[in-house]
C-alpha cells in the first residue's frame, strides 16, 4: 500500500468522508488469475470508512484457454462483477492504451448490479466468463469502455470504489 489517506471533502453542508488508497503494482501479484483479494482489499478497507477507492495499476495476468472476444481487463471486470453482486461497489478496470486483447474495448466497468441486468437480458456471466468472451457480455450490457487507441501506454488500471 502506497498511500492511505482519509478526506473531510464533499459537497457544502454535508458529512462525506472517503479512504483512498493506492496500490502498488508490485504489491499486487496476489490479483493475478481472480478478484477476490483485490475485492477483499476493499472490503476490509471499507471497515474503517463508510466510502472507499481503491486505485491499483500494473497488469493482471489471465491465462486465456480457447478465447472469445475481450481481454484481461474486461474478464478481470467479470470476475469482480460476481464478487460485488448486489453490494454497493463499482469497478472499472481498463488500459491506458485503450486496447484489451482481441477487442475493441479498452475495459469493462462493473458494479453490484451487473449480474442481475446481465441475467434480465438472458446473458450468462459464467459461461463468457469460463469461455474468455467478454467483450459480448460487456457490450451488449453497454458496459465495455471503448476509447480507441490512445497513443499511451501507462500501464492498466484499476478503480474500485465502495459507497
Amino acid at each position: 500500500m502506497q498511500s492511505v489517506r482519509k478526506s473531510s471533502h464533499g459537497p457544502a453542508n454535508s458529512s462525506f468522508a472517503m479512504l483512498c488508497a493506492i496500490a502498488k503494482d508490485e504489491a499486487a501479484p496476489a490479483i493475478h488469475n481472480n478478484a477476490d483479494p483485490t475485492t477483499e482489499r476493499l472490503r476490509m478497507l471499507r471497515a474503517k470508512s463508510e466510502r472507499v477507492c481503491l486505485i491499483s495499476g500494473g497488469e493482471v495476468t489471465v491465462k486465456v484457454v480457447n478465447g472469445g472476444t475481450g481481454g484481461r481487463n474486461q474478464q478481470f471486470a467479470l470476475a469482480c462483477a460476481r464478487k460485488i453482486s448486489g453490494e454497493a461497489i463499482t469497478v472499472l478496470s481498463a488500459g491506458t492504451d485503450g486496447i484489451d486483447g482481441n477487442s475493441p474495448a479498452a475495459g469493462a466497468i462493473v458494479d453490484g448490479s451487473t449480474l442481475e441486468r446481465a441475467r434480465a437480458r438472458g446473458l450468462d456471466p459464467e459461461a463468457h466468463l469460463a469461455g474468455f468472451n467478454a467483450y459480448p457480455f460487456f457490450e451488449s450490457l453497454g458496459d465495455a469502455i471503448t476509447t480507441g487507441p490512445t497513443g499511451n501506454n501507462l500501464r492498466d488500471l484499476r478503480i474500485l470504489l465502495a459507497y
